[in-house]
């Protein structure tokens, strides 16, 4: 088993941005928190740099995908992730709203530095429990002794990951943080 944390990739590609900077970032300040959708407006964004296609953008400061990527894997990963629509002239975007948030990391294998407090101020080696995460596709983690406070990382499953790959999607950067 394989765990991948995902990025984008923003050189090349195009980019969007909010119409209304200010008002739309108090409006995302709950997403990958938990769900969002009944309480969720639309939100205008306007092209921002012209280049390459893009699938997957996160130049937002949260993670957006175009309506070719929803479809590609919406099915696989219900249930753990909402898609928020948002309003652009040209094309179909959704913000992913990650909702499956894990207690799941291997607190005895983990490795990070601190802030004199002693709370974790980086992990620089990510080990998760295989019994929590193995079902899921799409997840955030909590921190391991702050069980009710999530990392902003997004990480995915092996199987996720080579559909994105296969499917020719544009834009999904993935690093290996784990494998069991």
């Amino acid at each position: 088993m394989k765990v991948w944390m995902l990025t984008g990739m923003v050189d090349r590609y195009e980019t969007i941005t909010f119409e209304d900077v200010e008002n739309s970032l108090k409006l995302i300040k709950g997403v990958g928190t938990g769900s969002m959708l009944s309480s969720w407006s639309p939100i205008n964004t306007i092209p921002a740099r012209a280049g390459l296609r893009n699938d997957f953008h996160v130049e937002l400061t949260v993670p957006v995908v175009s309506e070719k990527a929803l479809n590609i894997i919406r099915s696989m990963i219900e249930g753990e992730a909402e898609f928020l629509p948002l309003i652009h002239p040209k094309e179909n975007y959704y913000i992913l709203n990650v909702c499956n948030i894990l207690n799941c990391l291997d607190s005895n294998r983990v490795e990070y530095t601190t802030f004199s407090t002693g709370k974790v101020k980086k992990y620089t080696k990510l080990a998760f429990r295989p019994e929590i995460i193995s079902k899921s596709h799409i997840f955030k983690t909590t921190y391991h002794d702050i069980p009710d406070v999530a990392l902003n990382q997004i990480f995915v499953s092996n199987h996720f990951r080579n559909v994105v790959m296969e499917s020719g999607l544009c834009g999904f950067y993935f690093t290996e943080v784990w494998e069991d």
